[in-house]
């Protein structure tokens, strides 16, 4: 209940402290996807599509499922951990297509 009104709080926040962000979506996400500031996305076949999301920040690694009707989230802090996911999400940025 209140995740659908911090995230607009946030998405004005990120975009007030000109906080670029890209994302990694499945084909079928694609017409539902709405073009945000300061935002890219990208697309990625509907066979490698998950009902979880990864964000990576600073030296934070968020592993998110948001489709149940409790959400969970889990956070690492770490430095080499978020590390080698900034790498993975490298790799599939640049599998992904604009």
């Amino acid at each position: 209940k209140v995740l659908k009104y911090y995230m607009k709080h946030f998405a004005n926040k990120r975009v007030n402290s000109k906080i670029r962000k890209r994302l990694i979506y499945s084909e079928k996400a694609r017409k539902q996807t709405k073009k945000n500031a300061l935002t890219e996305i990208r697309y990625i076949p509907d066979r490698y599509s998950s009902i979880t999301a990864l964000r990576v920040y600073g030296d934070n690694v968020a592993i998110l499922l948001l489709s149940e009707k409790k959400p969970v989230a889990v956070v690492i802090r770490n430095n080499a951990i978020a590390d080698g996911y900034r790498k993975y999400f490298e790799l599939m940025w640049k599998a992904a297509k604009p």
